[in-house]
């Protein structure tokens, strides 16, 4: 099929602009560590401990292996250090989303050959215009999903696990092309759907159902067809004995049977907030975070993982005992303002087709022909609907289910659309493919401004490589246990290689303090072998909320000891936090460090 210029043109802006906003999304974040590293923190030890054959550590039921294994290695081959840690986990992701390119490609051929197959005889002109609707309504739906709404600037398997459900995908469109046209069903081709379902399912356990139900849709296609059911079988009793013993080890670890246990954790908080993400309290629970202090709030999680930070390494372990919690006053509000975010984002696409399609493409496919692509599609956005809140950074989770979603329209059609209706088709299409090139143009012009190094806001200053080497100048060494003032932004620990075993989770009361009580808690932090007590920076900017009004002042007395950043001529320096004529607080963070020895 040969597409005409007008497609070309179209398929070529689209991808240009998404590798144009990737690049751009890499290099503004070369050196930036962002709120929702603090998962990549927990990637990277876990990884680490691969590496170093510390399976103890390593079995882990809450955070997927592959995506850690992978950037620990590349950290490892490039002999990474702190200063370019985060440039070289930056540069992985942008790989992971040309590995991700690759994976989209190998769907659009899987769906070409599927739409070839069934629309041979058809009039080869128009087949070409419909391939050309087909590949550039995928392409927008695959740079829009995969850029504004996954991104490169996260660190985290999001990217990865997608790679898999597109060859998954793609290797289940081939093998339904064959069940169509009533041919022999390639047991290889099945194993190796089984085999990408397993290594997905090392990337993100979302994935090993994104493969079964992918299996079992492909068997309600087959259920006529004895030779086919047996295949269909094969695979997917290879998914399960391939899965088995990693389930295994992760339910040995968890003391319980689980495949993960991300959501039986999430739940109590992901859904109706009733508990803190970490420092959960509940009667039910068999060994929360330690209450180390009532006020100021603090808790203590002194352990022998040789982790950055215990509580969100080990959430499995610290709610261990937590409880199912669903009240439905409050399900119905939170599944209508997911239903409206999913509408707004790509489901009016959805529908714009499908009102064709009703309007004038009848008959259409039976729901079992497609089972095998709306069935994961249908579980995946449902479970998103139903069981998390989508306003809490949920856009990376779509980018999976979004291409599949469309492509049921396209493979639905038993015959070819006319001209009035692929007129119809032609403009819905050039709505979404604008849609999708606005909300890339929106994102590119957002992250101008930090293509240069001045007037950034608090939250986008590369300060935690600096604050890690000047951790390290003070003699802070590897493994040295510290204490934090707030919990969120904490990327510098794991690049010095710290260990932070105390949370104020509230610094405002820390501050509220005397230099007396500040002193009692600062000899006892001392006896639980603490090495220095951190502010983190950005608390201005992050669920935390401590205002500048709310910091101490310079002239406070109880600063006397503490440090604090200064850009000098010679470059970042610690320097006294005490300045007896400052009344303003002037310092370009809020970070501060108080050495304990």
């Amino acid at each position: 099929m040969k597409l005409s210029g007008g497609y070309r043109f179209i398929f070529a802006i689209l991808a240009l602009a998404g590798l144009a906003l990737a690049a751009e999304e890499a290099y503004v974040w070369r050196n930036l560590a962002n709120l929702w590293d603090t998962d990549l923190i927990s990637y990277l030890d876990n990884g680490e401990a691969f590496w170093k054959a510390d399976w103890r550590n390593f079995i882990n039921p809450y955070w997927s292996p592959l995506y850690g294994i992978i950037v620990a290695l590349v950290l490892k081959a490039a002999a990474g250090n702190i200063e370019n840690e985060i440039f070289l986990v930056r540069m992985t992701n942008l790989g992971l989303f040309a590995a991700l390119c690759l994976c989209f490609l190998f769907l659009l051929n899987s769906v070409k050959i599927f739409i070839e197959s069934r629309f041979k005889t058809e009039d080869q002109a128009k087949l070409a215009q419909f391939w050309g609707l087909t590949l550039v309504s995928l392409t927008a739906v695959f740079v829009y999903s995969s850029l504004t709404l996954g991104q490169t600037m996260y660190g985290t398997p999001d990217l990865l696990s997608s790679c898999f459900a597109f060859i998954i995908t793609g290797l289940a469109l081939r093998l339904a092309k064959d069940l169509e046209g009533q041919g022999q069903l390639s047991l290889k081709t099945s194993l190796l759907l089984a085999a990408s379902g397993f290594v997905g399912y090392l990337s993100k356990a979302p994935i090993l159902a994104y493969a079964a139900l992918t299996l079992l849709g492909l068997l309600a296609s087959a259920r006529k067809v004895k030779q086919a059911r047996s295949v269909i079988l094969v695979g997917l009793a290879a998914l399960f004995i391939l899965c088995a013993p990693y389930i295994a080890l992760i339910s040995s670890k968890a003391e319980h049977l689980t495949f993960s246990d991300v959501w039986k954790v999430g739940q109590s908080w992901n859904i109706f907030l009733k508990q803190p993400i970490t420092h959960g309290r509940s009667p039910s629970f068999l060994h929360p975070t330690r209450i180390y202090l009532q006020k100021p709030e603090a808790y203590e999680f002194a352990d022998d993982r040789p982790v950055t930070y215990s509580p969100w390494y080990a959430p499995y372990y610290w709610y261990a005992g937590v409880e199912t919690i669903i009240e439905w006053h409050e399900y119905l509000p939170r599944v209508l303002a997911n239903l409206v975010k999913y509408s707004l984002l790509f489901l009016w696409a959805a529908a714009l087709f499908w009102l064709i399609a009703w309007k004038t493409l009848r008959p259409l496919t039976g729901p079992c022909s497609t089972a095998f692509l709306w069935l994961p599609v249908a579980a995946g956005l449902g479970f998103m609907l139903l069981g998390i809140d989508m306003s809490v950074n949920s856009e990376r989770y779509y980018t999976p289910y979004l291409v599949p979603l469309f492509t049921i329209f396209f493979i639905s059609l038993k015959q070819l659309p006319k001209d009035k209706s692929y007129r119809a088709l032609r403009l819905v299409c050039l709505c979404l493919v604008t849609f999708a090139l606005l909300r890339l143009t929106i994102f590119a012009f957002s992250y101008s401004p930090l293509l240069r190094d001045e007037n950034r806001a608090e939250g986008f200053r590369p300060v935690e490589i600096t604050i890690a080497s000047l951790l390290k100048r003070e003699g802070l060494q590897e493994g040295d246990k510290i204490a934090q003032l707030g919990s969120c932004r904490y990327y510098f620990a794991r690049l010095a290689k710290l260990k932070i075993v105390v949370d104020f989770v509230k610094p405002k009361e820390f501050w509220q303090l005397g230099e007396s009580e500040q002193a009692a808690i600062v000899e006892r932090l001392k006896k639980l072998g603490v090495k220095a007590v951190v502010q983190e920076p950005y608390l201005r900017e992050v669920p935390l909320c401590l205002s500048e009004e709310e910091l101490p002042r310079p002239s406070d007395q109880r600063l006397k000891n503490w440090l604090t950043l200064k850009q000098t001529g010679q470059g970042w320096a610690l320097v006294p936090a005490y300045q007896a004529n400052e009344t303003k607080w002037t310092y370009p963070s809020t970070f501060m460090i108080l050495k304990l020895d």
